[in-house]
């Protein structure tokens, strides 16, 4: 079972950029260090070699340099990438510079690989892909030069009208990574931009009438838009705190969803819902979340890696969801609060088990810090039904902080002591073999498999790389 992702290919010079918008941008100093060149060193003074730019110099085993300020870089015509423009700032010019199909394929490949590789330190692993000394940056530094070259993608395709759904697909598992990995980073990031732009990449991916999409990819959008507006529908249906008589919370969400269905599915008259079983399956959650039953669709987000059949697929689904998690552990927690019989003591393994919790000490806190329940005075435990939930401390947005949910999302691929002291632990993926079942217990070295995880510069998580870029570009996604 290989261990790493192929490198992307070595693109061709102006491929991916024009040589006047390299020049403009020479001039200007508007050169990212993604896309800069190394300075020759005292002691390899060869023209034999590739130009040695960020990228190419980190393929052939080149020690790190340091970074430049933007305006002493020079320009790598192999790793230039169109930057985006507003239309008041150049946008007619680009109908006839749009770029191939194949250059933006190039480009997004490039991408993919810079978002998942620019904040994992080196290893010592001779597996792990050697485009990891490429000298590091934040993770929001990253993000933000990753967006405005996928907005240049997806600018090209509207001007030039080259639509390619499979593209797109790509593009929308980009943002949906990037929002789970920063949505909570609010000082750092603003998640309202990646929302616009993740929205914007499900329309695109729909708005080639005359293409023929294939099955599988319209039903991995459709279950994504409707995890999407599922998610916004519990956000919206939480933030009441004492709604009128009648009103059941509906938003506009749910009404999209019905709307997704019935243009992609029901007016492809070849086609039935039953030819999409993940769209279906995502029916089924919002199905859960009308009726209110907040604890059964948790378990379907944690089963759904089983259920789907692919992992990297199901960590997708479960980031979609991801800012609704507490909130969906404190509906399930009201309902436990009046079904426990009054004054029943509940450990905090069990409280773990039924809340979806990793961690019994998380549960623990969850229960009695944010939503206020009683600890019993042996510790360990939790006394239901002798009080109500303390809802002033955690309305309307009790997921409104900088911990992410990496044990929920990551699942079985998750491990604790990769994620906090980033050291080995023993694990097993299904990344590279379609029919091989998940068994997280067999032991093989993540390391090999993941690597570990960081905390960048800002102070950031950063899962390992590897797990992101098969979430990207899993071999369980056929992509």
């Amino acid at each position: 079972m290989t261990t790493t992702p192929p490198v992307p290919p070595y693109p061709a010079p102006y491929s991916m950029c024009s040589r006047e918008e390299c020049q403009e941008r020479q001039r200007s100093g508007e050169i990212s260090i993604f896309e800069s060149k190394w300075q020759p060193s005292n002691n390899n003074t060869s023209n034999n070699n590739k130009p040695k730019s960020s990228l190419s110099r980190a393929l052939a085993g080149g020690p790190p340099q340091k970074q430049k300020p933007s305006s002493r870089r020079v320009v790598d015509p192999h790793f230039a990438m169109t930057k985006y423009r507003r239309s008041a700032a150049g946008m007619d010019s680009r109908v006839e510079n749009a770029r191939s199909l194949e250059a933006l394929e190039c480009c997004l490949s490039q991408l993919e690989y810079i978002l998942c590789f620019q904040q994992q330190p080196p290893t010592d692993s001779s597996e792990t892909p050697s485009l990891l000394l490429f000298p590091k940056q934040t993770l929001t530094g990253t993000v933000s030069f990753v967006e405005d070259r996928i907005r240049a993608i997806q600018v090209d395709m509207i001007v030039s009208q080259r639509a390619d759904a499979r593209l797109q697909y790509r593009i929308v598992k980009c943002h949906i990574l990037i929002l789970y990995l920063l949505g909570n980073a609010k000082k750092k990031y603003e998640p309202k931009f990646g929302r616009q732009a993740l929205s914007a990449a499900l329309t695109n991916y729909w708005d080639d009438k005359e293409q023929q999409h294939e099955t599988a990819l319209d039903d991995d959008i459709l279950c994504l838009m409707t995890l999407q507006q599922l998610c916004q529908y519990i956000l919206q249906q939480h933030s009441y705190d004492t709604p009128a008589a009648g009103d059941n919370h509906h938003s506009d969400a749910l009404p999209s969803i019905l709307d997704y269905y019935r243009r992609n599915t029901q007016q492809q008259q070849q086609r039935k819902l039953a030819d999409f079983p993940h769209f279906q399956w995502a029916l089924h959650l919002v199905e859960l979340a009308v009726m209110g039953r907040p604890q059964s669709l948790l378990r379907q987000l944690v089963e759904c890696d089983v259920k789907l059949g692919r992992p990297s697929f199901a960590i997708l689904c479960r980031s979609c969801l991801a800012p609704v998690v507490n909130t969906l552990r404190w509906q399930a927690l009201e309902q436990y609060n009046i079904s426990y019989m009054k004054g029943e003591k509940v450990e905090y393994q069990e409280l773990a088990r039924l809340l979806y919790f990793g961690d019994p000490e998380e549960a623990g806190h969850f229960a009695h810090v944010v939503a206020g329940l009683k600890r019993h005075d042996d510790g360990d435990k939790i006394v239901f039904k002798v009080g109500p939930m303390t809802k002033q401390q955690t309305q309307p947005n009790i997921d409104d902080d900088e911990a992410r949910q990496d044990a929920f999302v990551f699942g079985a691929f998750f491990s604790e002591q990769n994620w906090r002291t980033h050291q080995p632990q023993a694990s097993r993926t299904a990344w590279d073999d379609d029919s091989t079942p998940l068994q997280p217990s067999e032991s093989t070295d993540s390391v090999k498999q993941h690597g570990s995880a960081s905390v960048d510069q800002e102070g950031i998580v950063v899962p390992p790389s590897l797990l992101l870029y098969h979430v990207l570009r899993g071999h369980d996604d056929k992509m």
